[in-house]
C-alpha cells in the first residue's frame, strides 16, 4: 500500500508499469502539497468550469460550465454474468491547487476466482481531465487478467447522460486509423460502435469534448438500467488490444484523455 514518501512510491508505480500501456516513462510526481490516507467517501471537485464528485476511486456527475459530460467514469470489474465486483475500503490521496486537482486511489477487488489490485490517478483542469488506470492478478494465476476480461470485464467505463448523444452528431477514430461521423440512436436502437479509440461530441454549443482512449479496443453500448437510459464506452471483453498481453507480471493499462475544446463561453 501506499506508504509514507507520497512522490517516491507514485514515481516507482510508474517505473514498475513502463513499457507495459500508454503512460508510465517521463512521470514524475511531486511529494509537495497531498492530503494522504483520505476517507473515500464522496468528495466534490473543481478545476475552474471543471466540477465533478470523487467517490470510491471513480468520478460521478462529471459537468463542465453546468453541461452534463459523463455520468461516471471508473475502473470496474464484472463477473461472467456482468454484475459489478464490489471492492473493499480503498486508499486516497488528494491534491488540490488553482485551477487543478489531481487523485490517486489503490485497491483490492475479488471479482469470482480473480483477485485484482488496481490503482487510479486522476488529474483534472480547465483543459481536460485524464484518467489513467494500472491492474495486476494476485497472486501466480498466469493469464489472470485476460481471463478476467474474457470471462466478464475489467477495465475503464465512461457512461454519458442519454441527453449529450442521442440524436446528435458524433465523431469516432477508430484503432485502425480510420475515421467517420454518425449519429447516435436512442440507446435502445444502437447495437454498438466497436474498435474505438476516441469519441468527439459537442454537448452544447461552444463546448466540444474530445475524448481519446488508450489500453484496449473500446466500444459504445446503449444501455438501460432501473428507467435510465444512457450509452456506456468500456474494452471490448473478447479482445484485449495485442500491444498489452496480459500475460502473469504484466500490468493492464487503459487511459481516458477528455479535451475540452473551445470552451470560452462557459468560463
Amino acid at each position: 500500500m501506499l506508504g509514507m514518501d507520497k512522490g517516491a512510491n507514485m514515481n516507482q508505480w510508474f517505473a514498475e508499469i513502463a513499457g507495459n500501456g500508454p503512460e508510465g516513462a517521463g512521470i514524475v510526481v511531486s511529494a509537495q502539497g497531498w492530503d494522504r490516507h483520505l476517507q473515500s467517501g464522496p468528495r466534490q471537485l473543481q478545476a475552474g468550469p471543471l466540477r465533478a464528485e470523487l467517490a470510491d476511486g471513480g468520478l460521478r456527475n462529471v459537468r463542465y460550465g453546468g453541461v452534463d459530460i459523463l455520468r461516471s467514469m471508473a475502473f470496474v470489474a464484472r463477473d461472467g454474468q456482468g454484475d459489478r465486483c464490489v471492492h473493499g475500503a480503498g486508499e486516497l490521496s488528494l491534491r488540490e491547487r488553482a485551477g487543478r486537482f489531481e487523485a490517486f486511489y489503490e485497491t483490492v477487488v475479488d471479482c469470482e476466482e480473480l483477485s485484482l489490485a488496481w490503482r487510479v490517478r486522476i488529474v483534472g483542469s480547465a483543459r481536460g481531465l485524464s484518467f489513467t488506470c494500472w491492474a495486476r492478478a494476485q497472486g501466480d494465476v498466469d493469464g489472470g487478467l485476460q481471463r478476467g476480461l474474457r470471462a466478464g470485464r475489467a477495465g475503464l467505463e465512461l457512461v454519458y447522460p442519454l441527453k449529450v448523444l442521442a440524436g446528435r452528431p458524433v465523431h469516432v477514430q477508430h484503432v485502425d486509423g480510420s475515421a467517420e461521423t454518425t449519429v447516435l440512436p436512442e440507446p435502445d436502437a444502437l447495437q454498438r460502435l466497436s474498435q474505438l479509440s476516441g469519441i468527439a461530441h459537442e454537448p452544447a454549443p461552444g463546448l466540444q469534448v474530445d475524448c481519446r482512449l488508450e489500453g484496449a479496443e473500446f466500444e459504445m453500448l446503449g444501455q438501460r438500467c432501473g428507467g435510465k437510459a444512457f450509452f456506456r464506452l468500456q474494452p471490448r471483453a473478447l479482445s484485449p488490444s495485442p500491444s498489452y498481453p496480459l500475460t502473469r507480471g504484466r500490468t493492464l493499462v487503459q487511459m481516458a484523455d477528455l479535451l475540452f475544446v473551445s470552451p470560452g463561453a462557459l468560463q
